[in-house]
């Protein structure tokens, strides 16, 4: 590596860690807004293709809960949607078993 870009880089550095704490204080500031602004489950509304994600089954499975009244869903304009929190009190109550597929 050439002398002047050694030099360049520790530079850089110097004055990077001269800011540390300034920056360190900005990325708590950030995360402690960002935890402010996460919403209750009550207040997320999931797609199909969320709650297929979020619940790790397939779009025939979901579809099954559905008609079998295992799991609440709300139809507007012709596409369904789930409240997470309503996904999440069916899996506390045990109406849906969500089967661990994790091989150990």
């Amino acid at each position: 590596m050439p002398p002047e870009l050694a030099l360049r880089k520790i530079k850089f550095m110097s004055e990077y860690l001269k800011r540390w704490p300034e920056l360190k204080e900005f990325i708590d500031d950030v995360k402690e807004m960002m935890s402010q602004y996460q919403r209750p489950a009550e207040q997320v509304i999931m797609d199909e293709a969320d709650a297929i994600f979020y619940l790790k089954v397939s779009k025939r499975c979901l579809s099954n809960w559905r008609e079998q009244g295992v799991l609440p869903f709300h139809k507007l304009g012709g596409k369904i949607y789930y409240i997470q929190s309503e996904v999440l009190d069916a899996i506390k109550s045990g109406r849906i078993k969500i089967k661990n597929k994790a091989k150990f």
